[in-house]
C-alpha cells in the first residue's frame, strides 16, 4: 500500500474507535441521568438546527 492509502485507513480506524467510545460514555451517561441527559440533548439539536438554518441562510 501506498503512504496515502495507510493514513487514510488509520484515519477510518482512529475516527472508528473514538466514535465507539463516545458511543459507550453516551450510554453510561444516560443510565445514570436520564432527564438531564434529554432535556441536554434536546437543547443541542436545537441549537445545531439553528446553525445549520443559520448557514443555509447565508448560502443564498
Amino acid at each position: 500500500m501506498n503512504k496515502g492509502t495507510t493514513g487514510f485507513l488509520k484515519g477510518i480506524g482512529t475516527g472508528m474507535a473514538m466514535g465507539i467510545v463516545a458511543s459507550v460514555a453516551g450510554t453510561m451517561v444516560y443510565q445514570n441521568n436520564k432527564k438531564t441527559f434529554r432535556k441536554t440533548a434536546k437543547k443541542a439539536v436545537k441549537t445545531v438546527t439553528g446553525l445549520m438554518d443559520d448557514m443555509q441562510s447565508m448560502m443564498h
